[in-house]
């Protein structure tokens, strides 16, 4: 073992994260330009090879959405084809992804009954956008096709007769805007043939093998997203309630930032709180559920504890000298262990999410009295975490401090903190 992939496997058994990889395969237009992915779930390991397609789609929007760098993922700003199961179709308004960025595929051996009829009508009035896959008519699939904006045929499924039949007959139902994709081209005497019958756009080996795109993958325990999945189900359950849930788990919390920011258009936030109530819980739900579908961990990280104990101790100073609103302290000390998180850089990382820029200034540039909070308590954190527990979740092993070790803490946070507000 070379000496920097040594170095590469300590730094993964010390960061709450696992990886990540997702196909993607590219779809050419007919000037042989690229015109968006296809994005393919691929296992990471033997144990996620036979798992169902209702989580290997959730993992492949999550892993999208909060592992993969978005732009760099899109080249920019290319629409994404996502294959879809028909449970997640039928929710497809509460998982939130913006319609031009995301195609959403039907697949094949989904049963088309009058329910999903009227849920792809209503979303289609929503302006998101569908694709039949590998598609073979039928009575039941035919009445789809004046609803989405692309058909998919398999070129190797079909003989050639068939194939001509199917393009005759999608021209016939279908509206005029309804984009012909030819799959699994393989040969350039198939792509000028697909030409010559009127598809739009192409996509097979001939023009490119899918890309594994892999990284590190933010990686919550798995007791958290449960925990805050059962307060959703209930009724009563506040969303303070819900915050006090998540802010037990940074990685989660990263992983909701990451995809609220990437997916909805939502006031910047500098309270956890008020960033869930205008996301709302229909949609925190659907979100812990996808999260549920990839990758757990049964116990928190290292870094996850520093940024747990950097966060109640930047409260506690908050509420110690009095200062307004101590929750946005507690929440820039959570976030500003995000680069730890991911191995990016800070700054280009927050610019994606929906915090204030408050918060951001505080934890890229210690500006304000929040961010001299986050330095005071930062120039302290060498006291070893042994002794008193700190409420983290029901871990295995706690994020601890002695109450000596926390006092004396966050004296000293305070005193020199003090003396820098005397001097203003």
């Amino acid at each position: 073992m070379h000496v920097a992939d040594l170095c590469l496997d300590e730094l993964q058994h010390s960061l709450p994260t696992d990886r990540f990889q997702i196909g993607r395969q590219a779809i050419i237009d007919r000037n042989m330009e690229t015109y968006g992915f296809e994005l393919l779930f691929r296992p990471i390991d033997r144990l996620s090879r036979d798992i169902s397609g209702e989580a290997a789609t959730s993992q492949v929007i999550a892993s999208s959405m909060t592992d993969a760098d978005l732009p760099t993922l899109r080249n920019l700003n290319k629409p994404l084809f996502i294959n879809m199961t028909k449970e997640h179709l039928m929710n497809l308004h509460l998982i939130g992804l913006p319609p031009e960025m995301v195609i959403y595929e039907i697949l094949e051996d989904i049963i088309v009954d009058d329910r999903l009829v009227d849920r792809i009508k209503m979303q289609r009035g929503m302006g998101y956008r569908f694709a039949l896959d590998d598609f073979s008519m039928n009575k039941h699939n035919r009445r789809l096709i004046p609803l989405v904006s692309y058909v998919k045929l398999d070129v190797l499924a079909l003989s050639p007769l068939e194939l001509e039949q199917h393009v005759r007959t999608i021209k016939q139902y279908g509206p005029s805007y309804v984009k012909l994709v030819a799959e699994k081209v393989e040969t350039y005497e198939q792509f000028l043939k697909c030409q010559e019958m009127g598809f739009d756009y192409f996509q097979g080996f001939l023009f490119s093998k899918p890309d594994l795109i892999t990284g590190f993958a933010l990686s919550p325990v798995q007791n958290s997203v449960y925990r805050v999945q059962h307060c959703l189900n209930n009724p009563e359950c506040s969303y303070q309630e819900i915050a006090a849930l998540l802010s037990e788990d940074p990685a989660l919390v990263y992983k909701l930032l990451r995809f609220i920011g990437n997916t909805h258009k939502v006031m910047p936030a500098d309270q956890l709180t008020s960033l869930l109530e205008g996301i709302g819980k229909n949609k925190l739900r659907v979100m812990m559920s996808l999260f549920a579908h990839g990758q757990l961990r049964t116990g928190p990280a290292e870094i996850a504890r520093q940024a747990l104990l950097k966060a109640h101790q930047s409260r506690q100073v908050a509420i110690d000298h009095k200062l307004a609103k101590p929750e946005q302290y507690f929440f820039a000390g959570l976030i500003s262990h995000l680069d730890d998180f991911t191995q990016r850089p800070i700054r280009s990382l927050l610019s994606q999410l929906p915090i204030s820029r408050q918060i951001k200034e505080a934890v890229t540039n210690g500006t304000g009295i929040i961010g001299e909070v986050l330095d005071a308590v930062s120039s302290s954190t060498h006291f070893d975490p042994i002794g008193m527990s700190l409420p983290v979740n029901d871990y295995t092993e706690t994020v601890t401090l002695s109450q000596v070790q926390c006092e004396t803490a966050v004296d000293l946070i305070i005193e020199g903190l003090g003396e820098r507000l005397d001097k203003r």
